[in-house]
């Protein structure tokens, strides 16, 4: 045997342990804490968690929470990275404007909605409620000019330290004649707004105007004949996994929705009920923003040499990063818990360590046997539980009934059962 194919084998058989040995043992090294306030006006804030974070630089992407205030308006805007959004409370009309001209899209989006901005496409945003409009969002800054950070451009606002709009850096004269107007209706049109961001409307006049001119439009028409559906609500829509005592999951992908493809995103909204667990799992081909919406649960993380990266009590209001193949395992509490999953790929892949379609479930019996080097008794044992409970697991000793979405579900739907690359390999 030649000295270098026994030096190649070594290098096989180490690399698993050289790559394993992760150089933190901190759980703060995946929760960034609590989102700084980056601006805010009577109209709406902006609250961002910092790019300096690690984990958003070596995943490429940025997250924050956008809030909008009852009668105000977030003025159009595009930005230079992607997003994903999932409304937390309150309702809004969102409307996007392609930047080949193409009309208006328009929805009127709500708690429950997952939603997609395009990398450099005009959005615009009106709360004529009586509650904020809430979301939190994470952003692919990959092509950006710095990772781990996003920047929003405005089309229309004053001109403030640190925030205004685009057209300021312009000359009057070059606007004047780019629009072909004079010069002192450009001077009134930049001058005349005193806000940036957000404006709250105070006239009863200018609230009708409105709400008037929003449903008038036609909320089907325009770019989404083209590209199709921007959102997708988690609450409403039918779970496309239900267990009984257990909770749902739902999800948004590129499987349902092709401009989730096209931009490379998706997003799964998990509800445990009282005890039950999130199966152990990881993200093969992403990474993923975990944000707790409600209640309370346990969340633990392992590193690949089997060292424990996370195990913390979470509550509403924070933030996980999950990097590409970290194992990890949500309980919930003995209220439960909802959380929502921003994911990084539109179909994210996933692996199993328990449930019907664990990994181990599907390793011959004598390779299981001899890896853990068990008995056939206890083999067997592990092998005979879960075996109708997928993703979402009751407690112990509970009989649960579960939904499962089949391809019986989708006997009107074009979808091929013999690819499984939907969400978390459902």
């Amino acid at each position: 045997m030649s000295r270098a194919f026994v030096f190649a084998l070594l290098a096989f058989c180490l690399v698993g342990f050289a790559s394993a040995r992760a150089p933190v043992n901190d759980e703060k090294e995946f929760i960034p804490g609590q989102p700084q306030e980056a601006f805010k006006s009577s109209g709406g804030r902006v609250e961002v968690w910092s790019s300096d974070f690690k984990q958003f630089q070596d995943a490429d992407i940025g997250a924050g929470i956008v809030t909008i205030e009852s009668q105000s308006l977030a003025l159009p805007h595009y930005a230079d990275s992607a997003m994903i959004n999932y409304v937390i409370e309150g309702e809004a009309c969102v409307g996007l404007i392609t930047p080949l001209g193409m009309p208006t899209n328009l929805r009127r989006l709500r708690k429950g909605d997952a939603y997609i901005h395009p990398r450099g496409w005009a959005h615009w945003a009106w709360n004529s409620g009586n509650q904020p409009f809430r979301v939190v969002s994470m952003a692919d800054t990959s092509k950006g000019p710095q990772r781990g950070q996003y920047t929003s451009f405005h089309l229309i606002g004053a001109q403030k330290e640190q925030s205004g709009g685009i057209l300021h850096g312009f000359s009057s004269d070059l606007l004047a004649r780019a629009w072909n107007v004079e010069e002192g209706d450009v001077k009134q049109l930049l001058q005349g707004q005193k806000e940036t961001a957000f404006v709250k409307v105070q006239q009863r006049s200018q609230i009708d105007a409105l709400n008037a001119a929003i449903g008038a439009l036609n909320a089907r028409s325009g770019a989404e004949n083209i590209f199709g559906d921007f959102s997708y609500n988690l609450i409403e829509n039918e779970a496309d996994i239900q267990c009984e005592g257990a909770g749902r999951v739902t999800w948004a992908s590129g499987w349902k929705l092709p401009m989730f493809r096209k931009v490379g995103f998706s997003a799964a909204r998990f509800e445990l009920e009282k005890n039950a667990l999130a199966a152990p799992h990881w993200l093969a081909n992403s990474a993923a923003l975990i944000y707790v919406l409600n209640g309370q649960g346990r969340f633990e993380m392992t590193h690949s040499d089997g060292r424990q990266a996370v195990r913390r009590d979470v509550k509403q209001g924070e933030l996980i990063v999950v990097p590409p193949g970290l194992p990890h395992a949500t309980l919930a509490s003995g209220n439960g818990i909802e959380y929502i999953a921003l994911i990084t790929k539109s179909r994210p892949q996933a692996g199993f360590l328990a449930g019907a379609n664990s990994v181990y479930r599907f390793l011959p019996r004598a390779i299981q046997q001899a890896a853990f080097n068990a008995d056939e008794k206890l083999i067997e044992k592990l092998r005979s539980t879960r075996q109708h409970e997928y993703v979402i697991l009751p407690p112990k000793g509970a009989q649960p009934k579960p939904r499962v979405f089949t391809e019986e579900d989708a006997e009107d739907v074009d979808v091929d059962f013999s690819i499984i690359d939907t969400p978390y390999g459902f």
